[in-house]
Order: C-alpha cells, then sequence, then structure tokens
C-alpha cells in the first residue's frame, strides 16, 4: 500500500475523535460561560463523575461478553502474528483476559511487542506513579492546608463557597505569606518529576541494550549500515562514493557502499495503479453486489482525457492495463548509471557503524549527513532525493503553516463557543433565527448537543492527515520521524488550543470588552487603549481565570476513562463495520483489511497522556484534586492499553524506541509550564520577591535536560560495547549471526527502492459474481475468460476471485499489496524476495559480493589482521580456509542452512553446505564458490556477473571441476 493511504482514517479512529470533539465542545462551552461569571457547581461534578463511572462499568461488561466470540476484533495477534510474536492464549472466562496481563512483564514484552511498545507502556507506568505520589502530596498535604487557610482568609468570600465549593480546596482565596507552604511544595513536585523521569531513563537504557543485543537486531542489515543523504553532484558515481564512503569511515573499513539510483516516475505509476484498482474494485462490488439482480444501468466516469462520459469498469480495466504496461516499460529502460543524492554504507559489525554514526553527527564529511539507516519499510524515498535548500525552506513554510493554522483556529474556536455550544447566542444576532429556535425548542436543544461536537469531530479527522502531509511535504525521510514529528504538533496544538486559550477566553473576551467601553466614556471623552488594559488588571484577571477554571479539569479528567474503555471495547466500529457490510457494498479488499491487526497510533497516545499530564501538573498545586483522578487515567489507561498492544494493536515499523526522548522533552516542558504557571500566580496572590523562589525550577529543568543529554543520549542511541567514549573494544564484541554473512543482507537487494520489483496488485472480486465477469467484460474480442485474465480489447488486467471464507487477514499478510496492515519484518522485504533480484556483483561495492565466511566470531580477526582493500576486504590477507571453515556450526545455531538453495554458498573440502551431491566427495578440491543453485536464470546472472568481475569458470557443470579454490576466482583472466 502507497505511503499516502496511511493517512486515510480508519474506522476505528473515527469514535476516538468524536468524543474527542464532544470534550473540546463542552470545553470551549465552558470557557464561554466563564467569560459571563459561569462556574461549574459541585453537583454537576458528582453527576459526571457518577455517569462516567456507570458507563465504563457498562463499557467493561460488554467487551467481557463480546470477547469470547470475537477474536479477530479483541484479539487479532492470536490469529495472525507469528510464533515469535504472539501473546498468551486467553480462555473464554469473563475476566480470563486480566490474568496474563498481570503475568507478563516486561523483559518478555520486549521480545513479543518491540522496543516501542515497551516504551510506551513504561512511560504510562512511569505516569501512575510519578501522579500517585504527587497525589498523596496533595491529598494528604496541600487539601487539608487549603480548607484551613481557605476558611480563616477575608478574601475567600462565602458566596464563592456556596457557587463553587470545590474552590475550598484550592487556592483561590489564599493570599501572601500562606502561600509559603505551596511554594515549597512546588519544588518538591519538581524534584519528584526529575527523579521518575531519571530512574526510568536508567531502565531504558538497560531496555535499550537488550534490544540493541538481540537476535532480531542482530540480524538485520540496516543495524550496521549508514544512510548517507545530501550527497554533492560531483560524489554520485559508483567509484566517487566509494572514495567518499573510505573519507566517512575514516580508516574504519566498510563492507559495501551502494549510490541510491534512478526510478524516474516509476513510484508515481505504481500509486496511480494502485488507486486504479481500488476504485475498481469498489465499481465491481457496487455493480456485483446483488448478482442475481444487476442494475439496468452500468456505472459510468468522465474520461480525464477526452473529457467525454464513458463506461466506468471498461475505463478502469483500460487504465489499470495501460499502467502495467507503463510500469513494465519504465523498469526496463532504468539506467543503472543514473543515480541520486542518497546512499548506503554498510560494515562487517554493528558497533563498527554506529561508532561512526556518532563520530559524523558531531563531525560532517563534505557536507554530507550520515545517519543510522532506518529499516528499508520506514524510508520515504521521495524526500531522499529532496535537495537540502529546498528541505530547509520547506520546513520553515511548513512551521509558519501549522503555526498559522494553530492560531487561526482560534476564531473558528470562538464562534463555536459563543453560537454553536449556545444556540440561543445566534439568535439574539439573528432575529428571524430566534423564532426558529422558540418554535422548535426540542429540536434545537437536541442540535445544539450534537452539532458542536461533529465540527469538531470532522476536524480532528482532518487533523492528523494535515499535520502528516505537513511533516512529509517539510522533508521528512521516514514514516516514524513523520510520526514523532505528527506527535510534536498535535501536542502543541493541544496545550495551545485547548489549554491556553480555553483557561484564558473568558479573561480576553473580558478584556476586550473594558478596552471598547472604556474607549468611549459617557461624557464623549477617549480613554488611550493602554490605559484601559492598566485599569483592568490584566495579569490579575489571567491569574484568577487560571484558578477559576481548574474545576473544570477535574471532569475532563473523569470522562477519560470512559475514552480508554471505549477505545478497547470498539463497540462503534463493530456498528459500523456492521452496516458498512451489511448496508453498503465493501470490496474483498477492504473486508480483508478490516480483519487485520489495528497499527497503533503512537502519535495520538503519546500526545494524549502528555496533554493529561501537562493538565495534572499546571493544576496539581493549584486545585490538587486533580491529582487523584489524573493518577485513576493513568492506572487504567497503563492496564487496557497494555491489553490493546499484546492482542489487538501492533507496531507498524519499529523505531527502536526514539519516542521516548520527545516524550520526555515534553513532561520537562510541562513541568517548567507549570513552574511558571504558579510563578504568575504566586506574584499576583503575594508578591514579585517571592515569586523568585519558584523561578530557578524552568532553569533547573532545563539544566537536567542538559544532563539527561551529555550523560543518557549517546548510550541509548548507539551500540558502542566500549562506551562512546571509549569506543568498541574487541574484547566486548558480541557475536553477530550467521545472517550479517549471508548474501540475502546485501544493500543492492535490501535498499533498492521498491518500486523496481514490487507486484503489483489484482483487482480482488468476490467469489459470488465470478460467474457475472464474462458478461460484465464485454470488450472487442467478446465475452472475457474467467482464468484470471479481464479481457477488454485492450491489454488485459489480472483479477483475483475471493471465496467468503478466504476474507482474511490472515491468507493475504505476507503479500506486497497487504504490507501497510503487516507488522514491521525487520530487513526482510517480501516484495524483495524474488529470484531474479540475485546479482553477484553489486556495482558499487569495495569488494566482491562474496558471502563473509561462517566462522565462530572472533574479535581479534577484525582487530590484529590488517585488511587489504578489494576483493579481500573482510578477509586476513594471509588466506587460510581453516580459518573459515573448520568452525561452520551446525543448523542449531541460527546460521547458513543448507535449504538456503539461492544464495551462493562457501565450501570446503568435500563438498560444501546445501548440495548432497558435493558431500559424497565429488569435490575434493581447495576451498572455492559455486554458482547459486536455483533457475537458469539465476545461473546465468551468476555467470555474466562473474565475467564482468574478470573471472572464469573452470568447468560446465559442478562435476567436472566447477570448485576452483578461491584464489582461482580472484585472478582477473
Amino acid at each position: 500500500m502507497s505511503d499516502s493511504t496511511s493517512d486515510l482514517v480508519s474506522v476505528s479512529y473515527v469514535p476516538a475523535v468524536f468524543r474527542r470533539a464532544v470534550d473540546i465542545a463542552e470545553l470551549i462551552k465552558y470557557a464561554n460561560e466563564t467569560g459571563s461569571g459561569g462556574k461549574f457547581g459541585l453537583k454537576s461534578i458528582i453527576a459526571s463523575v457518577i455517569t462516567s463511572l456507570v458507563i465504563s462499568l457498562i463499557t467493561l461488561v460488554v467487551f467481557c461478553l463480546l470477547r469470547p466470540n470475537h477474536t479477530v476484533v479483541y484479539a487479532p495477534k492470536l490469529k495472525y502474528a507469528d510464533e515469535k510474536h504472539q501473546p498468551p492464549r486467553v480462555d473464554r472466562g469473563f475476566f480470563s483476559w486480566i490474568k496474563p496481563l498481570v503475568r507478563m512483564k516486561e523483559g518478555e514484552l520486549l521480545e513479543r511487542l518491540g522496543l516501542d511498545a515497551v516504551l510506551y507502556l513504561r512511560t504510562l507506568r512511569m505516569l501512575r506513579y510519578m501522579f500517585s505520589v504527587l497525589a498523596l502530596i496533595g491529598c494528604c498535604m496541600l487539601i487539608p492546608v487549603n480548607v484551613i487557610i481557605n476558611l480563616k482568609s477575608s478574601t475567600f468570600a462565602s458566596s464563592t463557597l456556596s457557587t463553587n465549593p470545590l474552590a475550598l480546596l484550592s487556592i483561590e482565596g489564599i493570599y501572601g505569606k500562606w502561600l509559603a507552604f505551596h511554594i515549597a511544595c512546588a519544588w518538591l513536585f519538581t524534584a519528584i518529576v526529575a527523579y521518575f523521569i531519571h530512574r526510568n531513563y536508567v531502565q531504558v537504557l538497560r531496555l535499550k541494550g537488550t534490544w540493541f543485543r538481540s537476535m532480531e537486531y542482530q540480524a538485520a542489515l540496516s543495524s550496521r549500515t549508514l544512510m548517507v543523504t545530501d550527497i554533492p553532484s560531483k560524489w554520485r558515481n559508483d567509484d566517487a562514493f566509494r572514495r567518499l564512503a573510505n573519507e566517512i569511515s575514516e580508516g574504519q573499513e566498510y563492507a559495501q557502499a551502494r549510490i541510491g539510483r534512478e526510478v524516474k516516475n516509476l513510484p508515481d505509476l505504481i500509486e496511480d495503479h494502485e488507486q486504479a484498482v481500488r476504485k475498481l474494485e469498489k465499481l465491481l462490488a457496487s455493480y456485483l453486489k446483488n448478482p442475481d439482480k444487476l442494475p439496468s444501468k452500468r456505472p459510468t466516469t468522465k474520461d480525464p482525457k477526452t473529457k467525454e462520459v464513458v463506461d466506468a469498469i471498461d475505463y478502469f480495466t483500460d487504465h489499470i492495463a495501460a499502467l502495467e504496461a507503463k510500469i513494465e516499460t519504465v523498469r526496463e529502460s532504468i539506467d543503472e548509471h543514473g543515480t541520486r543524492q542518497y546512499g548506503f554504507v554498510s560494515y562487517a559489525a554493528i558497533p563498527y557503524a554506529h561508532q561512526v554514526a556518532r563520530k559524523r553527527k558531531r563531525k560532517s564529511i563534505k557536507g554530507v549527513s550520515t545517519t543510522l539507516c532506518p529499516p528499508p519499510q520506514d524510508i520515504l524515498w521521495k524526500n531522499l532525493n529532496t535537495p537540502k535548500p529546498k528541505r530547509r525552506t520547506n520546513r520553515f513554510i511548513g512551521s509558519l503553516l501549522f503555526f498559522a493554522l494553530s492560531v487561526l483556529w482560534i476564531v473558528p474556536n470562538a464562534l463555536i463557543a459563543t453560537f454553536i455550544s449556545n444556540i440561543y447566542n445566534l439568535g439574539l444576532v439573528w432575529p428571524a433565527f430566534q423564532s426558529q429556535i422558540y418554535r422548535y425548542p426540542t429540536f434545537w436543544a437536541i442540535m445544539q448537543g450534537v452539532l458542536a461536537p461533529i465540527i469538531l469531530a470532522m476536524f480532528f479527522m482532518l487533523l492528523p492527515s494535515i499535520m502528516r502531509r505537513i511533516s512529509v511535504w517539510q522533508g521528512d525521510m521516514t514514516k516514524s520521524s513523520r510520526e514523532r514529528s505528527v506527535m510534536s504538533k498535535l501536542y502543541f496544538f493541544f496545550v495551545v488550543n485547548n489549554l491556553l486559550i480555553f483557561t484564558l477566553f473568558g479573561t480576553a473576551w473580558n478584556l476586550v470588552a473594558a478596552i471598547i467601553t472604556a474607549a468611549a466614556n459617557q461624557d464623549g471623552t477617549n480613554v488611550s487603549i493602554w490605559n484601559a488594559i492598566k485599569d483592568y488588571h490584566l495579569l490579575d484577571n489571567a491569574a484568577g481565570a487560571v484558578v477559576g477554571v481548574s474545576t473544570f479539569w477535574i471532569t475532563y479528567l473523569v470522562q477519560r476513562n470512559l475514552s480508554v474503555l471505549l477505545d478497547l471495547v470498539q463497540l462503534v466500529s463493530l456498528l459500523i463495520r456492521t452496516f458498512k457490510k451489511n448496508s453498503m457494498a465493501p470490496t474483498p479488499r477492504e473486508m480483508i483489511e478490516w480483519t487485520a491487526p489495528q497499527n497503533f497510533d503512537y502519535a495520538s497516545y503519546y500526545n494524549a497522556a502528555l496533554f493529561y499530564a501537562t493538565i495534572g501538573l499546571s493544576y496539581g498545586l493549584i486545585a490538587p484534586l486533580v491529582l487523584p483522578f489524573a493518577v485513576i487515567v493513568f492506572w487504567v489507561s497503563s492496564f487496557l492499553y497494555k491489553y490493546n498492544l499484546m492482542y489487538v494493536s501492533q507496531t507498524k515499523i519499529e523505531s527502536g524506541g526514539r519516542y521516548w526522548r520527545m516524550m520526555v522533552n515534553r513532561l520537562i516542558f510541562a513541568s517548567c509550564f507549570a513552574n511558571v504557571v504558579f510563578f504568575a500566580i504566586v506574584w499576583v496572590q503575594y508578591d514579585i520577591l517571592k515569586a523568585v523562589y519558584v523561578a530557578p525550577l524552568p532553569f533547573l529543568m532545563v539544566g537536567f535536560k542538559l544532563y539527561l543529554t551529555f550523560v543518557f543520549d549517546p548510550q541509548v542511541d548507539y551500540y558502542i560495547p566500549g562506551g562512546p567514549k571509549k569506543g568498541v573494544e574487541v574484547g566486548a564484541m558480541p557475536s553477530p549471526p550467521m545472517a550479517i554473512y549471508s548474501g540475502k543482507d546485501r544493500l543492492a537487494d535490501r535498499f533498492g527502492h521498491s518500486s523496481l520489483h514490487q507486484p503489483l496488485a489484482k483487482v480482488m472480486v468476490h467469489a459470488k459474481a465470478r460467474h457475472l465477469l464474462p458478461y460484465v467484460y464485454q470488450g472487442k474480442n467478446g465475452p472475457a475468460p474467467t482464468t484470471g485474465m479481464l479481457n477488454t480489447g485492450a491489454a488485459p488486467a489480472t483479477y483475483e476471485v475471493v471465496a467468503e471464507n478466504e476474507l482474511d487477514f490472515g491468507k493475504y499478510k505476507d503479500r506486497a499489496d497487504f504490507a501497510e496492515f503487516r507488522q514491521d519484518d525487520g530487513d526482510v522485504d517480501g516484495n524483495q524476495k524474488n529470484e531474479e533480484s540475485f546479482d553477484l556483483v553489486t556495482q558499487t561495492e569495495g569488494m566482491l559480493s562474496h558471502p563473509q565466511p561462517p566462522q565462530a566470531y572472533d574479535p581479534a580477526y577484525y582487530h590484529d589482521r590488517t585488511p587489504s582493500a578489494g576483493v579481500n576486504a573482510l578477509y586476513p590477507q594471509a588466506y587460510n580456509s581453516s580459518d573459515y571453515f573448520g568452525k561452520v556450526p551446525t543448523n542449531g545455531s541460527g546460521m547458513a542452512t543448507p535449504d538456503d538453495r539461492f544464495e551462493m554458498q562457501p565450501v570446503m573440502a568435500g563438498g560444501y553446505v546445501g548440495a548432497e551431491n558435493d558431500r559424497q566427495g565429488l569435490l575434493t578440491q581447495d576451498t572455492g564458490y559455486y554458482p547459486p543453485r536455483g533457475p537458469p536464470s539465476r545461473q546465468a546472472s551468476f555467470a555474466s556477473a562473474a565475467s564482468a568481475a574478470g573471472m572464469e569458470r573452470a568447468g560446465s557443470d559442478r562435476s567436472n571441476g566447477y570448485g576452483q579454490g578461491y584464489d582461482y576466482y580472484r585472478q582477473p583472466r
């Protein structure tokens, strides 16, 4: 599936967006009421708590009832995950799903879920424990102090107590020296936040080390590869790039180097082909919905070239066939000499690549950017070729557009708050509409309740997609970096629009009114705007607004628990899918995709957790009652999202825990923001000299961030066993798995553009309409055959008949056209597993593409023997076959297997791995390399590449001398 498809809104995302819209609608409505002096009463808060609790319990019971009978919805990973990633089995008991959540520990979760999922769960666990401590201090110390001081305070009016009893628990009526205790608590709160971040950073460092040493990471080619971008034009050829790779490595011998190849417009053609296939599938599903009674008229469309109305099915069939022909033509015309501004350099071992990447981060070479290489499935290939000046310009313009969106949204936000959330206000300025309100009060009351959430839901459905497109346009080079950029933008948007603007909305509204009033007095004299602002006491009113709206956030956090439970039960998603299946005409592809495990939206979920944490920290000192409700949110979230990640959702592409640092940065910002808010309140309700005691806290947190950056981040980012300062130690080098010695992981195969070999999607048609296909496709040559080709008189377009019992993701999970719904499998791309992709010599390698020797790994080998250039780059100069083949492990070691049919295999006296006839002693000559086994095309590819490298084969087949020694093949002929 193309990258653009990931921007679409999933069915399961719609209910979450609608709930968020309801929350924001209530929020902005309350902001409008605050400007008019409205307050939340204790009864409304109690009602909100009870309602949320009752609905949450009902939702939980519904989940427990539905779960055993709907495994595809509530535990798809049990069915589709491989053995390594499959969660524990759960029986049909009502609460049986709780036991594995309690028993599954972090180490096992790391193996099954990956580092991103584990660090998200650790984030929730850190927040739940951190806020538990803060809530304990707030409830046992701050609230009693607030109650005592407020009751004794002359400034805390009895009217305030009657209209807003919860204000008694806040600092609304506390002034002067009584705030000294709260200043001390501000220091304590900041220290607690820093302690939990530091404590968990240490654990994250341990988890990252475990992940670095995992077999999956050690076997991945990307783990020991660097991605080089922004290569100047003079370095964009094979020989020049090899020299550049040597300069980047600074003496560290690299294994392979490959510069990116020009693919012309091939990616765009493949994306157009996929869209056309989906459109044709939709047309066929709708037209053939009832096979016993076809519509009287066939669907039509407008031909974009001729502007004529034509038969839609025939048009898209011909269009698909034409695109397939173009794709094939372009693939055949790809010139290997055409290069791009990016390339890849791999090394013999992971620490070597990481050490070079760390050096290049501090000091660039030739103006190129050198970073650790992401998995090929994570790369946004189009952006790799975007020039750096254009990316810089796009990044600046994109930031301006996002900032403008965040600021301009204030206007519709205010209009919704003023007129949509309270339709009566619209009637005040529109007399004709006022009469309609009085005539149909019940109808407009209902519309007032649903109209604002619907409008906001539409906006929030588009918001992440807009941010993804902005991030891609700004030049993000990977999908995971795009998602992190979306997370950053979402957090900024929520803090500005839903926290800052909401809090100060009433204050700003009253300030505008005061300026207008003061600007034209009754005696006709004008007062300057500056004097009107000074007379309004903006800072005092702003601080009062912050304290005044604190009670709203209690009800907001209470409703978060319901949101988490609704995410778990997916009831709305089930209803939507059931409606689409029975009332509409979904395509077989859509129904298959419905059964796939969902991709976990880390950007949205991290943003939600951070936003709740920001609310809790910002109001923890002002209204401590917020803290216990934040604790409940994080405890419920950490438990239920653990189930979600174990059984329902998957990590599409593993980023290696890169969300962690972004989360920590925003949590530190939240602490600084909370201290700035409290500084302003102390300034207003005490004095500026006492507020100075709070002033150092933000700067201390910034210093704490710098400490984390210099002490922890290098160890989190790079795998250097000897430590980032000492470098790679010989004795600390781990034994890499045999996978790195196989020809499978060559850069030419793994990091070639996927469009060069990606299989094209076929049109899926439901089996119930198969007998109608000859009549649907009436081309120039008569009825279409039903053997897999649709004949329309033009080039044929392939189709695929799908039976009802085959509408299951498990049957298609390994196919390229469903890769978007498949969990990332490292560097092994199913699209690239084709026999014809083999070649012996990679054009830009610094050596021949022989597999590395399958020996037991010895660190001294790489350090005590100086490798030579060219063919012997990874072999000792004094070649001795016993160095390599005397230590060949057995199959059980996870190394080369006899079943590996298509890769070159090193041989030893008496035979070589995987060739039974050679094991009988037919070959007894010196160690050498055989051509690949497999189809003739593979053997021809070997012969052609060997000839190009200046090598000759010694005989016509294996049995008559094809086992010449290594020295024989390396000599030019």
